[in-house]
């Protein structure tokens, strides 16, 4: 009932993180306009940093961590699945409350961790803005856990959907209620979750995956429970690559952290379009040849964003101050946000990779190595931006980043080697990589010959480096035209 081929979730995956990711875009100018580089976005951004190393970290917890032990218990029985899902979802709640009291009572310590170049008025700031938050940080948790029945099931077109959902009536929000107080955005987004929230329970009832009740304290659960505590403290190491950042940040002039955001979430908001990694947590978790699946996954990434690298490491000024500049977005903001942009672009396609060796280890539940691996990243991460703060000021802390996380990969690569005994195929993935490149570089010398202007140059450079692929007999492109043609 619940089978779905690994190119149908994919597909269905891309395209609604296309649409919701667009409508995602849409905000970010919306907030570039309105607020720029200022010290409002830079409160608004740390009430959020708290949000991530909290309720942020539990809400990807729960997706991860349920999915495998779902995909079990389904095949072990329906019914079993559905007393899991509902002790899941009791747990959610439990658990919502619990952090929302933490988070209120600790908040202004936090903030004084985190951002430690925040004064008194920038923290207060902040605190206002987080109160907006508050319907959101109840009903997350929950939702998050919904998500997790979904995908589980292969029911990839509902989560995604759900996720569109969000983006619809947050950006519809925006834009009804338009204003400059910068409590608008939390609100957006608050009201969003909660009406969402309506709809996943809508299709978890009609489907009848959950029976919204549950003993918290079974076997399942208990075990849940430890890895809970594992991969919380390995999603919270991850949140810190953003809070070493943002924390240096602080340190800079007003405004540092909004551009920093603004670049980060342009590579991150591209790498969501691209992201199957709950696609192939599950994937994982029923294929025995997991390398081939790796690899093939590897190459599909290339595929996808090695074009986009290149368009950005060349355009990143002209692209920056379309996308962001007008309103408050003046030409210091796209000088800023562009040469982030430069440095942080080939995180794109590392990040992605990244989350491919996360959602193995995963589906394995060999929580150790991402705990220990995102840890010995954020250590690299916070040593760089110590080193090159002074020195590189802004740009310094993206380089950071990006050596960063290029160590982890290569330490991944060499433990699923030896540790787990997968041989992926290298040569196969070097011989694509080149012959995307060879596509990309061709593409753009042929576009900076023309001297077109830059929105024509812009299209043509895809559509150049697409028609090399085609010509090249590109698998995927090869893939995607046979199951249009059988539709």
């Amino acid at each position: 009932m619940f089978a779905s081929s690994i190119e149908k979730s994919l597909i269905s995956t891309l395209l609604y993180q296309i649409f919701s990711k667009g409508i995602g875009y849409g905000k970010y100018l919306l907030f570039a306009f309105l607020f720029g580089t200022s010290m409002q976005m830079d409160a608004y951004n740390m009430a959020l940093t708290i949000l991530d190393v909290s309720m942020f970290v539990l809400g990807h917890v729960f997706s991860v961590v349920g999915i495998p032990m779902l995909v079990k218990s389904r095949k072990k029985s329906f019914t079993a699945f559905k007393k899991l899902s509902g002790s899941i979802f009791v747990f959610s709640l439990v658990l919502a409350a619990i952090i929302i009291v933490f988070q209120y009572i600790f908040f202004y310590d936090l903030v004084s961790i985190l951002a430690p170049g925040f004064d008194d008025k920038k923290s207060a700031l902040s605190y206002e803005i987080f109160k907006y938050f508050l319907p959101m940080n109840i009903v997350y948790l929950p939702y998050f856990a919904l998500i997790s029945f979904f995908r589980s099931l292969n029911l990839f077109s509902i989560s995604n959907f759900l996720d569109f959902l969000i983006a619809i009536f947050s950006i519809a929000y925006l834009v009804i209620f338009l204003s400059s107080d910068i409590a608008i955005i939390p609100l957006s987004l608050s009201v969003a979750y909660v009406v969402t929230i309506f709809f996943a329970l809508y299709f978890a009832i009609k489907i009848k995956i959950i029976g919204f009740s549950g003993s918290i304290f079974t076997p399942y659960m208990k075990n849940m429970y430890k890895n809970i505590a594992k991969l919380s403290l390995w999603f919270l190491v991850l949140q810190l690559y953003r809070v070493v950042d943002k924390g240096f940040a602080s340190l800079l002039d007003n405004g540092a952290i909004s551009a920093l955001v603004y670049a980060s979430m342009l590579i991150s908001g591209m790498g969501f379009v691209f992201d199957f990694a709950y696609v192939y947590i599950t994937k994982f978790s029923e294929k025995e040849d997991k390398a081939a699946v790796f690899t093939l996954a590897i190459k599909l990434y290339i595929f996808l964003t090695l074009p986009v690298v290149v368009y950005l490491l060349f355009y990143s000024k002209e692209f920056i101050s379309i996308i962001y500049g007008g309103g408050k977005f003046d030409k210091n903001s796209i000088e800023i946000t562009s040469s982030i942009i430069v440095i942080l672009s080939p995180l794109l396609f590392l990040s992605l990779v990244n989350g491919l060796f996360q959602s193995l280890y995963q589906s394995l539940e060999k929580y150790a190595y991402v705990i220990c691996l995102s840890l010995i990243g954020v250590l690299i991460n916070f040593v760089l931006n110590y080193l090159w703060i002074s020195k590189y000021g802004i740009v310094g802390i993206a380089l950071a980043t990006l050596v960063s996380t290029g160590v982890i990969i290569a330490l991944n690569l060499l433990i699923i080697h030896y540790k787990e005994n997968l041989h992926l195929s290298y040569k196969n993935i070097l011989f694509e990589f080149m012959k995307y490149l060879l596509a990309a570089g061709t593409s753009f010398v042929t576009i900076r010959m023309l001297s077109l202007p830059f929105f024509v140059s812009s299209v043509l450079f895809f559509v150049f480096n697409y028609v090399i692929l085609v010509l090249l007999r590109n698998e995927f492109i090869i893939r995607i035209y046979s199951m249009i043609r059988k539709r």
